[in-house]
């Protein structure tokens, strides 16, 4: 009995001298002397995690005086050294967001470093999400600042039609933050524009409760949910923000497909990132798919899957046309009862089969422009309805395959929320790419698609109009500017550059 009261009065001793000693460590990192040298003006968190001098991605600390990466901080440590060699006191895990003075060793635990921790790692709760796409208040026009603390009813929240100012006194919009151009990565900043600009995409990765579980899915969702996140965040640093973590990861990810340095087509790139963000959702192992776990269905597929009918004409050829299944020889011209033409059949061809293909995006053909210009058309451009190109998938137009010899019938059975249309404006022939030039006219909202597809069941109920988000265009060089001169005309896609349009 005496031995358990003993062991007890340990316990309670030892449980007050944790209370102290927590109590004196919280004491001194509120007085820590080395806060007014912190230098935001330098601090860049768009850079991999990785140590300036060991190249490791573990444990690195970011010193808050310079900007610079190292890793650990115990002695011996290049955090340590630099904190010693520089007289710089002050870093922050980049991984767990706590803040440490070295060479002292104790964390600090000061409401002046949250937005610092805000700019690293922006959280946003429902509420904060909801009020992004809050209407504009009467006091939209005035500027918020990102030098005070961000709480969750300043700076962490707040409409993004209300400008926010940086240090530099510039000012940004939440949700239209520049992505820096690396090396010719244009082509895929305007996809990943694109894709933030989509709500329900867009709260699926800001959503805290997906974050951690996200990023044990696969990096490739972990540094894309970054990048949404920083994108819309109002406490950044910068009026821009930089995409080299997930380029570097999507370098890896395709196999050196789509890399740093090498500029792709936008739509092969939107179809693989799709595609590969939809198996990471869905799969947990995204390098062994299986048909069953990539028919459920995910954020992606929520957003941008929909049904179209397609419809398979062969050819009849001329040997069975003219000789009857038992080897008789019948004359040509003659009535041949196996080939008769069905209800919805062409002549020379017999109905093959009728399938539901899901798409992410649909492809339009441009009209030929004209071989042979006169002098009074040279300087015309020709010019399209956006509705006549849908005219495609209205389930009445036939389209000849060159290859197969096959023709296909197009008709849309089921609407996405998010319909992304491509308009094929490059051909390859023997010996160039070349671009045609004609413009497409659209509509910027309410795009009715009711007369070009024949939905069934509850999608006959939804909505068959919609709204211009955004629209990705190439711009060619001017063969007239400086630009222009050395530059070979082979490939017209790879000249000039990509913008986006929000």
């Amino acid at each position: 009995m005496q031995e358990d009261e003993m062991d007890l009065d340990v316990e309670l001793e030892q449980e007050g001298e944790e209370r102290r000693d927590k109590k004196k460590r919280e004491e001194e990192t509120k007085q820590c002397p080395y806060l007014d040298t912190i230098n935001r003006s330098l601090l860049d968190f768009d850079f991999e995690k990785q140590c300036s001098v060991t190249f490791a991605n573990l444990n690195v600390y970011a010193c808050l005086v310079c900007g610079k990466y190292f890793q650990g901080r115990g002695p011996k440590s290049p955090a340590f050294t630099h904190s010693l060699q520089s007289d710089h006191h002050v870093f922050i895990n980049l991984h767990t967001f706590r803040a440490f003075c070295l060479p002292d060793g104790y964390e600090i635990v000061d409401a002046a470093l949250d937005d610092i921790k805000y700019a690293l790692n922006p959280s946003f709760s429902p509420r904060d999400i909801a009020l992004l796409d809050a209407p504009p208040s009467s006091s939209s026009s005035s500027f918020s600042s990102t030098s005070s603390k961000p709480t969750s009813t300043s700076s962490s929240s707040g409409n993004s039609y209300t400008p926010v100012r940086t240090l530099d006194g510039k000012s940004y919009l939440p949700g239209v933050v520049g992505l820096n151009n690396v090396k010719q990565n244009d082509s895929l900043n305007v996809v990943l524009q694109a894709l933030f600009a989509v709500k329900e995409l867009r709260d699926f990765f800001l959503l805290d409760k997906n974050v951690v579980a996200l990023a044990q899915r696969s990096s490739l969702l972990k540094n894309f949910g970054e990048l949404v996140r920083k994108v819309w965040c109002r406490g950044l640093f910068k009026g821009q923000t930089s995409p080299q973590e997930l380029l570097q990861e999507v370098d890896l990810a395709s196999k050196g497909q789509f890399r740093i340095g090498q500029r792709n087509d936008p739509l092969e790139f939107l179809a693989w990132f799709l595609s590969t963000l939809h198996r990471h959702l869905v799969l947990k192992d995204p390098s062994r798919p299986s048909a069953n776990a990539l028919a459920r269905s995910s954020i992606v597929h929520q957003c941008f899957q929909g049904l179209v009918r397609v419809t398979t004409f062969k050819k009849i050829s001329r040997i069975n046309s003219l000789y009857d299944p038992d080897g008789a020889e019948r004359k040509e011209g003659e009535e041949d009862d196996l080939h008769k033409k069905e209800e919805g059949e062409i002549e020379g061809y017999h109905k093959g089969e009728t399938k539901e293909v899901p798409f992410l995006y649909l492809s339009l053909d441009l009209p030929p422009p004209p071989l042979f210009k006169s002098e009074s058309e040279k300087n015309i451009i020709p010019q399209v309805a956006l509705k006549v190109l849908l005219s495609k998938f209205d389930g009445t137009q036939l389209h000849h395959n060159n290859a197969t010899g096959e023709k296909k019938r197009y008709v849309i059975t089921r609407l996405p929320k998010y319909l992304v249309l491509h308009v094929r404006r490059f051909t390859k022939n023997f010996y160039f790419v070349e671009k045609n030039p004609t413009i497409v006219n659209f509509p910027i909202k309410n795009l009715d698609l009711k007369g070009h597809c024949r939905l069934e069941g509850e999608a006959a109920e939804g909505s068959s109009r919609y709204d211009l988000v955004s629209n990705i265009c190439h711009q060619s060089i001017d063969q007239d500017s400086s630009e222009a001169q050395g530059v070979l005309e082979e490939d017209a896609q790879k000249e000039g550059t990509y913008r986006i349009d929000v």
